[in-house]
């Protein structure tokens, strides 16, 4: 999968997965203008996180500093450089040549993706695969205490999204 090589490293990484039954899936790019919004659990957790309503697709959270690292035909791969226990995510804008090489000290490295799981030529899951690389030790604490607060909150969200993204594949948006 591309996810392997934009980050073939990483401390801590999370996959969900949902089955669906699709003969001929849109091209993986049209999951990036999915509203995910249509979930109130969503939208609750990111007005407490303090997210902007724009991040509700794909689209939205490329526009607020997530990278586009690849995509083929069946799966999509991005990443965030940032500083997530801060209050303002201290994200670093870069391209994705830049990502691949980022090393300054006391961040955190996100390669996220979604990709279609394909057997005898149909479409049988979506899935989603987080992975986050600490640039230092000192990230590498920070994080950690941040992901005890808010991981179990990030794979609902995750969950949801996978949800969204079957329903919305299934009935042909």
């Amino acid at each position: 999968m591309l996810i392997d090589e934009q980050m073939p490293q990483w401390q801590l990484g999370k996959r969900n997965r949902r089955s669906v039954d699709l003969a001929a899936p849109p091209p993986i790019s049209r999951l990036l203008e999915i509203d995910f919004g249509e979930s109130p659990i969503i939208r609750l957790l990111f007005l407490f996180r303090g997210l902007p309503r724009r991040m509700l697709t794909l689209e939205g959270f490329l526009n607020a500093g997530f990278i586009l690292l690849d995509r083929t035909e069946d799966e999509i791969v991005m990443g965030l450089v940032a500083q997530p226990w801060k209050l303002t995510g201290n994200i670093r804008k870069m391209d994705p040549e830049r990502f691949q090489t980022f090393d300054q000290p006391d961040y955190v490295k996100v390669a996220w993706n979604f990709h279609y799981e394909r057997r005898d030529g149909r479409v049988t899951a979506v899935g989603t695969e987080t992975r986050i690389r600490s640039t230092s030790a000192k990230a590498a604490r920070r994080f950690a205490a941040y992901w005890r607060l808010i991981g179990f909150f990030s794979g609902v969200i995750r969950s949801e999204m996978l949800r969204i993204v079957c329903r919305s594949l299934s009935r042909g948006h």
